[in-house]
């Protein structure tokens, strides 16, 4: 199979693939904001704050140490570590690290449950 027969199979069903809802719903909100309706945006979970300097901050620094290549899949350990350790203080839930995965958002942590 040549090149441009992959790549038509595979444009093909790329196009049989539906689009996500929530950008069907960001695509209809902003057609409604450019016909000037007013839209109260929580259809996507984005803040209305800036992030915090600190995190920034930490986030430059762990570029420049190298830390800039995929992590487990789970998550890398430290962090899903302090997720179980806030979750046993705040909820009295005995959770191991094994038990938490990072996603990179609820709709990643809805389709992984």
């Amino acid at each position: 199979m040549s090149d441009n027969d992959m790549s038509a199979l595979m444009n093909q069903h790329m196009a049989n693939i539906p689009p996500s809802g929530i950008r069907v719903i960001a695509g209809m909100a902003a057609e409604l904001a450019a016909e000037g309706k007013e839209i109260y945006p929580f259809h996507l979970g984005r803040p209305d704050f800036d992030t915090p300097q600190p995190i920034k901050d930490m986030a430059i620094q762990k570029l420049q140490d190298g830390h800039v290549h995929y992590t487990p899949n789970a998550g890398i350990a430290p962090l899903r570590e302090a997720i179980a350790e806030r979750i046993q203080a705040r909820q009295g839930v005995e959770v191991g690290e094994d038990s938490v995965i990072v996603t990179v958002g609820a709709s990643q942590a809805l389709m992984l449950a």
